[in-house]
């Protein structure tokens, strides 16, 4: 699977983030800012992701199927363009992502989005290496309506996970 990020964030932290976790630059859409010759900030470069849409253009040229993990309004305007759209309201819950997105995640870990990401194949992998316990915890809190909660008539993708409840 290829793991792209797109951020309103800037790109030297998200590339750091980015490297602890193998996802390549080229997979990094990001805020670039501009150095003087002694790394203090002049500036920012004006691009896709500081404006509307942005998020939007650049979900576009990415093929294949698609999950999305967003907190904003920039993340939703993308929504139509995934197979899943899973809201984030960890840190800070917004009515209209809870209400526009196929899964909402209150809970303030991201244990969720790896299980989702993950799918069966990738968690019975994971359920061998040493993050079986964050699979674990993600398949627990996509199960607690405390933490997560699908959009009303919706068939649920976490069905999907319940074999492993007990591994």
């Amino acid at each position: 699977k290829k793991i792209y990020i797109i951020s309103g964030s800037y790109t030297p932290a998200l590339l750091k983030l980015a490297q602890k976790f193998n996802i390549p630059g080229e997979n990094i859409f990001a805020n670039d800012l501009i150095f003087d010759e002694t790394g203090n900030f002049l500036s920012h470069i004006e691009g896709p992701l500081k404006r509307n849409h942005g998020k939007l253009q650049i979900v576009r040229r990415i093929p294949g199927s698609k999950i999305m993990f967003g907190d904003g309004i920039t993340d939703l305007e993308a929504r139509f363009l995934v197979d899943l759209f899973v809201g984030f309201g960890g840190v800070t819950k917004r009515a209209i992502v809870e209400e526009l997105s196929d899964i909402f995640i209150y809970a303030k870990s991201l244990t969720p989005a790896l299980v989702l990401a993950a799918g069966n194949d990738g968690i019975q992998k994971l359920l061998k290496t040493k993050y079986r316990k964050l699979i674990g915890k993600g398949i627990d809190l996509l199960s607690h309506p405390k933490y997560a909660k699908l959009k009303k008539g919706e068939r649920s993708p976490l069905n999907q996970f319940k074999e492993f409840a007990y591994f």
